[in-house]
């Protein structure tokens, strides 16, 4: 972390004496105007942009490729009725969300939830995952990928006043790499099985990532892709 806020810093620093027309610039220039973001604000505020902006979207795209690939028939589903694109990028959140648990939560007064009794200060943790594979709201199909879903209240983006921020962004970065999946055609011969992929480690438990994935597909054209 130390290695990564100097590297933070330099790339700030560079910006004050050189501003770009970029989100970064706007922020320093915010900062040296004194008007809100101190330093630290400032760091944290991208590292903020970096983790939520960035590596959530990414695990969609990397989660949702992987799932279309495990459940073919809907993959030609959507490739049969490219207007499913919206539900699909839905259907996929709620399916393998980026983000699978909350951030920690430490109780601030004693209450029962469901019959539990849960005392101050107890850690928990609210599984986002677990929530959108709740049959009682999603139905017997569940655990099934359905990118025809209707009604689907999924929380890969939290709930209330934590909703996240930038869904509509991260709606839209998932979708055009999805919408590649068929609109480019590719018949695909694909040798990937979930327990073949690497996963993020425990460390990151929050994060549904993959890191790798071994595969092979065969364009339509016959090339290797």
């Amino acid at each position: 972390m130390k290695a990564f806020l100097a590297y933070l810093k330099e790339i700030c620093e560079r910006r004050r004496e050189e501003p770009l027309d970029d989100l970064l610039s706007s922020l320093v220039k915010i900062e040296d105007e004194g008007r809100h973001l101190r330093e630290i604000e400032l760091y944290s505020m991208l590292v903020l942009l970096i983790v939520a902006g960035y590596e959530t979207t990414a695990n969609l795209i990397g989660n949702g490729v992987l799932a279309l690939i495990q459940n073919p028939k809907q993959l030609v589903t959507l490739r049969n009725n490219p207007w499913l694109i919206g539900s699909t990028v839905e259907e996929l959140l709620r399916y393998d969300c980026p983000i699978e648990t909350s951030p920690n939560r430490y109780v601030l007064e004693d209450f029962t939830f469901q019959g539990q009794h849960i005392t101050r200060g107890d850690f928990i943790q609210l599984v986002l995952g677990s929530a959108n594979r709740d049959s009682a709201c999603f139905g017997p199909d569940a655990d099934d990928l359905n990118i025809t879903r209707t009604n689907n209240t999924h929380l890969a983006f939290g709930h209330g006043i934590h909703y996240c921020l930038g869904s509509a962004l991260a709606r839209m970065g998932g979708r055009s790499p999805l919408e590649l999946c068929w609109s480019a055609r590719l018949s695909c011969v694909w040798q990937c099985r979930r327990k073949s992929c690497a996963f993020a480690p425990a460390s990151t438990i929050s994060f549904a990532a993959i890191m790798k994935s071994p595969f092979a597909g065969i364009s339509d054209e016959g090339s290797d892709i």
